[in-house]
């Protein structure tokens, strides 16, 4: 019997990474008004870097605003809760980038990908045994913005559009939960 103990070593992460930015979450909430208590939340990342190198001793590549890495993102929300009751509007923005995996500067007539948004509602009603869950993902069922990038060279997962997009357009959910006491 030949025994033999192999190590392989031919993944590793040497690469270097640096991403700076800014994060705001503004909440603002009215209790108890006539209408019950209305939630305002905005949450905004604004990306001042986003750059790597492949090893220590190389030079920065500056990514920020390209494929799939937009110098921008926002989610706003607005929700009411009344009695058993509540809802929420939510309204998801991601900033256009370029349509280039390659470090910046992009020479001209590089072609960019808009930003995209995508609203979605939900609701609930819930008392002291049960929970009603329900509510629509994407309302206006908005297409990703296409990438040519992706599109061209199936070297990413999803054919058309970058990943941090979904693909399932408009859906519906719901849930029932019943807490047994």
């Amino acid at each position: 019997m030949n025994n033999q103990l192999l190590i392989y070593q031919n993944l590793q992460n040497v690469a270097e990474s640096e991403t700076e930015g800014i994060d705001i979450d503004l909440r603002l909430r009215f209790v108890n008004t006539k209408i019950g208590t209305l939630t305002f939340r905005n949450a905004t990342t604004y990306y001042l870097e986003n750059k790597n190198r492949e090893e220590g001793s190389s030079s920065w590549n500056d990514y920020n605003g390209t494929y799939a890495l937009p110098e921008w993102r926002n989610v706003f929300a607005a929700g009411l809760e009344y009695a058993q009751w509540s809802g929420n509007v939510i309204v998801r923005t991601v900033g256009d980038f370029s349509d280039s995996d390659q470090p910046l500067p992009h020479p001209e007539g590089t072609r960019n990908v808009s930003s995209h948004t995508e609203w979605d509602l939900t609701g609930a009603w819930e008392d002291k045994a049960w929970k009603v869950d329900f509510g629509i993902r994407n309302l206006f069922d908005e297409q990703p913005p296409f990438s040519a990038q992706n599109a061209s060279s199936n070297a990413y997962t999803q054919l058309g559009f970058a990943e941090l997009y979904t693909s399932r357009g408009r859906f519906f959910f719901g849930s029932v939960r019943y807490k047994f006491r």
